[in-house]
This record gives structure tokens, sequence and C-alpha cells, in this order.
């Protein structure tokens, strides 16, 4: 009994877990019968009236029929109902035996699924999922080979003559049914595998890819072309092209060049819809573009924009082509190539920590890991300053990151109307602190929103607005609107959006070190630093008359130490002065070579 128990719980297993098996083997096309088969042959691939073996209608198809002719998705459809029906025969045979050892049980009879057919030692397991009887608790010799074997065949005779040769031809067929199964699964793959649908996309990535290798190396015939054709230029400058990240300040200093006299061009690099600074740009490189359009695309600038302008202004170290193969080829042109930090393109925050431990921007960086101290930070300032002629910073504490580049301040706002700009809406009697930066965290944003809930708290009427990634002139409008703006605690020195509240007549308060003060001894600005700024808010909110005091100096202090004029000139005298001396240079190479000839 016990015996039974466990051979009737390994056969429903085994037919449980049938359908999975036949799935994970990417068989899971229906099983069809021999008459099937020779159905399908004589109708031409169509199921004749014996059916597939699904349990369904006629008109189902065999495995080579399904292979041939259905769908994938029928294909699939199919297969997943004859895995559910031959999950719920399974099933109700379990329950029919069930309930039969059972209701045996109970009458005292034997039962058929107790009753041993025959003796243990030559009983046959079912038949396994390829085909092939397997004997179960039979020694591996050929004495019982030989007994099985016989017995099998003696079975099989006794079939064909109780049931008839249709019996036995259905019953040998199960062999030829897996080959043709195999062969029919082998044939759908290699169909699939030749198919239009799965060779197109091989071959047009090949053809990309070679395309791709074939215009990569044609740029450099090309490139040659181009450094012999276009003439080196000649004192004095007439014109510069500006290459940078998307940005306000860049395309002002191309129209202030044009109000020079020289021909101004920006270049924008990595621009995208809704760009907060964007305020206009001659050419563009978008930022999503494929690899191969891009490059094309900033070679097609080299040749016909770069390559005709005199003075080549890189910011924020954004090169045409990543690799700073532009600089190269713009220095055999002979070209005055100038390279203008900004920021994060040139801070290191090793030495920025070592050099100012107490307070420095990078405390709390909020740049993803490996912005910078990496090898392709360095490899970038490595070629800027190799193939550079001149190279500024903006201010001063980034010298202690170039030490060989010039200090050369912000412009002032050039071309925009100050007085037409519209105050943003406020509430009447509120004290307003107005902030604003792209990275709150390098800024110390949240020591100035500490200050002002805490003032708030006691009872002080206060509010803070902070500008965040808004336009230029919706920044410019709330800057305008503000009682006091505060901001840049970390840096030591102040920025952009402190030079244009100083010129809407905005009292301002930031960080300047001590080191800094004899630059600016003139200046305006409340020296407040993130520990202190809670302190320095609870004086001044209290002082609105000395305020307003300060805030009038804001536009002179500008006019001294930023106007956009001076400052353009100053650039143009560089810019000269780099090309007399490359221009000197090329005529001692030249006499020097002429004399060994």
């Amino acid at each position: 009994m016990a015996y039974a128990a466990l051979v009737y719980f390994r056969r429903a297993r085994a037919g449980a877990m049938r359908p999975m098996r036949y799935m994970r083997a990417e068989l899971a096309d229906p099983p069809c019968t021999f008459q099937c088969v020779s159905h399908c042959a004589d109708k031409v691939l169509r199921a004749g009236p014996d059916g597939s073996g699904l349990g369904l209608t006629r008109g189902a198809g065999c495995r080579l029929h399904v292979a041939l002719i259905e769908s994938p998705r029928l294909r699939l459809a199919r297969s997943v109902l004859w895995h559910t029906l031959h999950v719920v025969r399974r099933f109700r045979q379990a329950i029919r035996h069930g309930a039969g050892a059972v209701l045996g049980s109970l009458r005292g009879a034997p039962d058929v699924a107790t009753k041993p057919a025959r003796p243990l030692p030559l009983r046959v397991d079912r038949r396994s999922d390829q085909g092939i009887r397997h004997t179960v608790g039979i020694p591996r010799n050929p004495l019982f080979q030989i007994i099985n074997t016989a017995r099998r065949a003696r079975r099989f005779a006794h079939l064909v003559a109780s049931k008839g040769p249709r019996a036995g031809v259905t019953r040998l067929a199960r062999y030829p049914r897996a080959i043709v199964g195999r062969v029919a699964l082998r044939v759908r793959r290699l169909a699939a595998k030749t198919s239009p649908s799965s060779v197109w996309p091989r071959v047009r990535y090949r053809a990309i890819a070679s395309m791709e290798r074939g215009v990569r190396a044609s740029v450099g015939f090309i490139t040659e072309l181009v450094i012999r054709a276009v003439p080196k230029p000649k004192p004095p400058i007439r014109s510069v092209v500006h290459v940078s990240l998307i940005s306000h300040k860049q395309y002002m200093l191309s129209r202030l060049a044009r109000n020079h006299g020289l021909k101004g061009t920006f270049v924008a690099i990595n621009t995208y819809p809704g760009a907060h600074l964007k305020i206009g740009f001659d050419y563009e490189v978008p930022m999503h573009m494929t690899p191969l359009r891009r490059h094309m695309r900033a070679y097609w600038y080299l040749w016909t924009v770069l390559a005709f302008h005199d003075v080549i202004h890189y910011h924020f170290n954004g090169f045409l082509l990543d690799d700073g193969t532009d600089l190269k080829v713009l220095q055999r042109m002979g070209k005055v190539v100038v390279a203008h930090y900004r920021g994060c393109d040139l801070r290191c925050r090793s030495v920025n920590t070592a050099k100012n431990p107490d307070l420095n921007v990078c405390q709390e960086c909020s740049y993803p890991v490996g912005s910078c101290d990496t090898d392709y930070q360095r490899g970038k300032i490595a070629v800027s300053r190799a193939y550079s002629d001149v190279r500024f910073v903006t201010t001063p504490d980034l010298l202690d990151f170039g030490a060989d580049a010039e200090h050369l301040p912000f412009i002032a706002p050039y071309g925009i109307d100050f007085s037409a700009i519209d105050p943003a809406p406020r509430t009447p009697g509120v004290f307003r602190v107005v902030t604003s930066s792209n990275h709150p965290a390098l800024d110390g944003v949240r020591f100035v929103r500490d200050a002002v809930n805490r003032l708030a708290a006691e009872g002080v009427r206060i509010e803070l607005i902070e500008v965040y990634r808004q336009s230029f002139y919706e920044a410019l409008s709330i800057y305008k609107s503000a009682d006091l703006y505060c901001g840049k605690l970390r840096m030591g020195y102040y920025n952009n959006a402190n030079i244009e509240s100083l010129m809407l007549g905005v009292p301002n308060m930031c960080y300047i070190r001590d080191e800094f003060k004899d630059r600016i001894v003139d200046s305006p600005i409340i020296v407040a630093r993130p520990d202190n700024v809670y302190e320095q808010l609870r004086e001044w909110v209290g002082k609105p008359e000395e305020l307003k005091r300060l805030g009038a100096r804001g536009p002179d202090f500008v006019r001294r130490h930023h106007h956009a004029d001076e400052l353009m000139a100053r650039m143009i005298a560089r810019y000269n002065q780099a090309l007399h001396t490359k221009v000197a240079a090329r005529h001692d190479a030249a006499l020097q070579s002429s004399l060994l000839h």
C-alpha cells in the first residue's frame, strides 16, 4: 500500500511538472499523432479529421503543420491551451485515482491504483520527455535488459493482436514523431534566423558601422585640406568665436565683440529645449545626438566656422570634440586659442580642501561622484593648458588651481535695459530675501534657509525666495523685487548673480575671503559666512535705510569693476598680444629653417 502511494505520488508529480518541462525545452508546440502527420502530408499540410491530439475540434494542426504554417502568436496561444488542458486532465486523473483508492480501502477490495499488475523488478516507468521508456528498480545489466525487451515485445504483439495494426503503428510512431518535431523545430529556427526581420538588423548595423568607420577616417583628409587652404591669421585680430556650454554670458560676449568692430560668433555646446540660461546662439551642437552625427557636426563647424575666425575662445572646457582634437587642429592653423575657466571645470576637491580646510565650496558638493579629481577632468585641463595661448579665470579663488591663468572678472550684463524690468509681485510689509543657485549645496543655500526660518519663528516678517533653474529674465525680475540678496556663502568671492542684483540696486550679502578684499576695497557687499549669516540677517533686517544706501552703491561698483566695454578692450589686447607672439614665432621658425638650408 505504501509503495503504491509512493508510485502514485511520483507519477502525479511527474505529470504535473511535464508541461513546465516542455515550455523550458522550447518545445511548446502541440504533440501530434501518426495519423495527423500522414493527413497533413496528404492534404498539403492541412489538418485532417483526426485532429492533433489536443482534445479540440477538427482542423487543428500537428507539430509539423504548426511549425511551417502558423504564426508565432497563434502557436503560443495553442501551446498554452494544450498545456492547460493537459494539466486539467492530469488533475482529473489524480482525483479519480485517489477517490478509487479511498473507496477500495473502505470496501476492503483491491483497487487498480493499489494492485500491482506485475512483479516490481519488471515494472516499466512511463515515457520520459524524450519519448524513451526507462525501467525503474531494475539493475542495469544485460540479462534484465533482455528480459525487459522481451516483455515489451510481447506487450506490443498483444496490443497489435487485440486492437489491430493501426494501434501498433501509433505506438511505433513515437520515435518518428519526436524526430519530426525536432526537425520542424530546427527548420523553424533556421527560418527565423534567415528571415528578413532577423537578418536586416544585423546587416543594417554592420553597414552603419562600416559607413561610420569610413566617414571617421575621411575627416582626417578633409581636415588636412582645410589646414592648408585656410590662411593663417595676421594682426590685428578681426574675428572671435566663443565655444561654450549653453549660457547667456557667452552670447553677450559675442555681441559685445561685434560692438567693438569684430566678427563675433557663439557656438553653443550641449543645447537642449528649455535651457534656463539660453538667450541666443549662432550655431549649436544639441545634447541628444547620435555619436556619428555629433562627430560630423563638430567637424563641420571646425571646417566652416572655427577655421574662419582668428580667435577661438573656449569656456568651461567645452571642446567641440571631447578629446580636444579641435584645439590641436586650430594650433596648426595658427589660431589664437583661449581657455576660459569658470568654476568646477578647473576646481579640484582635494586641492580646495587642502588649501581652504575651514570653508570651501567643495564641502557639500552635489555633483555626482567622479565629477572632479578624475583622470578625465585632469586630461581635459591638460589639453586646454597644452594647446591654449591665453588662459582666464572668472574669480580669483580659481587661481588656486590654475596659477598660470589670469583673473578676468565677469562682464556686467550687456544689452539689457534694467530700467525696463518689472519687479516680481511681493507681499507688502514683508522683508524679502532672495537667493539663487543651480547647485544649492555648493553655495550654502541651506544656511540662508535656516536663518530665514529661524527669524520667521521669532516673529520677524521675512520671506525667502529661491531662484533655481529659472530663465534669465525671470531671475532678474525676482532680484529686482528683493530687499536683500543673500547667497554664495562658500566660494569666497561673488559671481554673476551678485553682479546682476547689484546692477538692479539690490544690496548683497555673501562670503569674500580676506585675501581678496584688497581687490574690491570699495565693495558695498556685506560679508557673511555660514556660521554668522543668521546674526547678519537679524542685524540688517532692522536697518532698511542703510540697506537702501548700500544698494544704491551697487551699480557704480559694477561699472568700475565689471564694465563690459573695458573688459572687452582688455580681452582684445590680450588676443592681439598672443597673435603677435605666434606670428613672431612663425617668422623665427621660418628664418631658422632658411638658414639651415
